[in-house]
């Protein structure tokens, strides 16, 4: 998961420790600028990043979703699935901050 503030993108969450603080790349920044996913083939599979909106609507964040081709799903069903998810955390964060708040 990346965040967006008004100077700077990071990765706040990852499963991968060592990406998290790291500065946005080209897939992370292009859902943040348009709003829209990023849809990549790679390594046996799909890398959907959504843009990730507050309660307003605004874009404050990207979330990547990776998904194997051996599912055997088409990529338009697989974005179908990636926007489901990230309707369902957006619907628990109504601003950016609470993203940071401890459960």
């Amino acid at each position: 998961m990346a965040i967006a503030s008004a100077d700077q993108c990071s990765t706040i969450a990852s499963p991968n420790i060592k990406d998290v603080r790291e500065q946005c790349d080209d897939d992370e920044l292009e859902p943040l600028r348009r709003g829209t996913p990023s849809v990549e083939g790679e390594n046996g599979g799909y890398d959907i990043t959504m843009p990730l909106h507050d309660g307003s609507g605004e874009v404050i964040g990207t979330i990547g979703l990776d998904f194997n081709r051996r599912m055997n799903l088409g990529k338009a069903l697989l974005l179908r699935w990636a926007e489901e998810i990230v309707h369902e955390i957006e619907s628990e964060v109504p601003t950016q901050e609470r993203l940071f708040e401890a459960q």
